[in-house]
């Protein structure tokens, strides 16, 4: 069954706060006389959650699903408890809520990635990946939240499940595509895409705003680390992270 908040159509709740539909990302943004258009995938406004799903992210990144209450929840928020339960069902349907927001905004930004780095195999996955790699610091709050998926009944985990799975896909079809054009040398691709995945889902766990690196330079990083793990040659690993060092060092420039 799935939750109140995620049968309303317009993704909107009495109040007017955005509910939990598919976060858009930004359209492209236009190319000035420096150069390029920033990509769309690259840029992160605050996902339009409300105040219970809000307060609900605090809540379960602090204290666990377990470990935070209805009430609790409710209290940071603002709202009554049978507010909380009008728009999300329960508690379980509020965690869903939030894991299919992360999820959906993920998936549509890596969708955007593919696109706007055209036919060439090997800029889509470089693409792809330093756009993981910034979902996971710049969405860190929920993107943490994925392994209570656990918590969830079978009904809601499939639902859920079904959603990442198709992240998961892209990720090793972009390995398989790179493979049989000869820019990857690999032997076992879903293994492979596994621990990928498991690398970059760990940046949310450890990454810190206030740390050395910021998400561009983690990025960098992590491009030149799952290059290596398809055992590319110098040239294509070199090309992979020039296309990630120059979008690092125009972030740079247009910081300054």
């Amino acid at each position: 069954m799935t939750s109140a908040a995620a049968a309303r159509s317009d993704g909107r709740d009495a109040a007017g706060a955005v509910g939990p539909a598919p976060a858009r990302v930004p359209g492209p943004a236009a190319a000035g006389p420096a150069g390029p258009a920033e990509p769309t995938w690259a840029r992160f406004d605050p996902l339009p959650l409300g105040p219970i799903m809000e307060a609900a992210t605090t809540a379960f990144t602090q204290q666990g699903y377990h470990g935070a209450s209805v009430r609790d929840i409710a209290h940071l928020a603002g709202v009554t408890v049978p507010t909380l339960y009008y728009h999300h069902g329960n508690k379980q349907g509020l965690l869903l809520d939030l894991l299919n927001a992360s999820m959906h905004d993920l998936v549509e930004r890596s969708a955007q990635a593919v696109e706007e780095a055209g036919e060439d195999p090997l800029a889509r996955f470089v693409d792809v990946v330093d756009g993981t790699v910034r979902f996971m610091c710049h969405r860190q709050r929920i993107a943490r939240l994925d392994p209570e998926a656990r918590y969830l009944d079978d009904e809601r985990r499939a639902a859920y499940t079904a959603l990442r799975k198709r992240f998961e896909s892209r990720m090793l079809a972009l390995l398989k595509d790179g493979a049989t054009a000869g820019v990857f040398e690999i032997e076992h691709p879903v293994d492979l895409n596994r621990a990928l995945l498991g690398s970059l889902q760990s940046i949310a766990i450890w990454y810190r705003p206030d740390g050395e690196l910021r998400p561009p330079e983690i990025a960098c990083r992590h491009v030149a680390f799952a290059l290596d793990a398809t055992r590319t040659d110098r040239k294509h690993r070199a090309a992979g992270l020039r296309r990630v060092e120059a979008r690092r060092t125009d972030e740079a420039v247009a910081e300054a």
